[in-house]
Parts: C-alpha cells; structure tokens; sequence
C-alpha cells in the first residue's frame, strides 16, 4: 500500500500548488500579464516611467523565487521608442508615477536588478501592433512576497493610443 503525504506548513500553502504539481521534475512555468494605466495622446519625454510601478501579482510560488525566463511589451499601436525594465527584489518604498522621471530612494537602492533593454521592435502585424521582448534571460529571483515588481522607462518619446495601450508580461521557471 503506498501512501503520499503533503507537507505544508500551512493549509493554504498546500493550496498554492498548481494541478499535477506532485510528481513533477524540475519546476513550474509561469506567465504574469499587467496592463498598467498609461496617459494616451500626448508624447512621453525620454527617462519617462510607463505606467508607474508595475505589481505582477502571484509570480511566485510559496518559495516565492524563481528564475526570470523573458519578458515582453506589447503595445496595441505603433511604436519604435526603446523600454528599459528594471524589476526589483522587494516591492520599494519609491513612489513611481506615470509619465514622470523616476527618482529612487537611496534605501531602495539595492533592490533594483540590472535593467533588460527592449531595443527591437516588432510591427509587422499591422499598424495596430508592435511587440518588444527579451528571451533567455535565465536571472534568478528571490522575492520578498509573491508578486513580482516591475518599472518600464523609456528612451525615446512614445504617444499611446489608450491608457489601455500597453501590456507587460514575465515569464517564471518558479521554484
């Protein structure tokens, strides 16, 4: 007689693991998708922040790291301005607003993670559409929590069609 035993030292983190979760090798593949609030016709100045700090919310499982796999941007108009992201350790106690020029705190200094530039951009499915991504990015992560957080700034001076206009999404091997 076999008999499986799941150990947690909560009930709600047995409840955490996604189906199929036992058994597996290795660990589990996880997107987060955010469409953060954007200021739409009038253009961005370069070093501007997009949409303010971003919240990728259950990144993580209860080990709450992972490995950071890839990124994209999709922007539902046509763009050919260059996103720097910068993610961070733990949610950081700057306060990021939209369409301004960030200015991180010293305490939040060693939170940052080095930036991932999105320098390609991709329209070639119409004037509606330009996807930026990052692919094998294999940086591991620890996180405070389970979520994730993210800032997008630009170089360039890009104007949104909505303040829906953008979506950013992480890929996680998570542990």
């Amino acid at each position: 007689m076999a008999c499986i035993v799941l150990l947690a030292s909560t009930a709600a983190s047995a409840q955490q693991l996604p189906p199929g979760y036992l058994g597996r090798v290795g660990g589990v593949d996880n997107e987060v998708c955010v469409s953060p609030t954007i200021t739409s016709g009038s253009a961005y100045a370069a070093a501007n922040s997009i949409g303010g700090l971003i919240v990728l919310p259950n990144s993580f499982l209860t080990a709450n790291s992972g490995v950071l796999q890839s990124i994209r941007l999709t922007i539902q108009s046509t763009q050919t301005a260059e996103f720097d992201i910068v993610f961070f350790s733990a949610q950081p106690s700057t306060v990021f607003a939209d369409k301004t020029t960030p200015a991180l705190v010293a305490s939040d200094a060693f939170l940052a993670q080095p930036v991932i530039k999105l320098t390609n951009s991709f329209s070639g499915l119409g004037g509606n559409t330009t996807i930026y991504g990052a692919d094998r990015i294999g940086r591991g992560v620890k996180e405070v929590g389970s979520s994730a957080y993210a800032l997008i700034t630009t170089t360039g001076a890009p104007t949104f069609a909505s303040t829906s206009d953008a979506q950013l999404c992480a890929a996680f091997a998570d542990d």
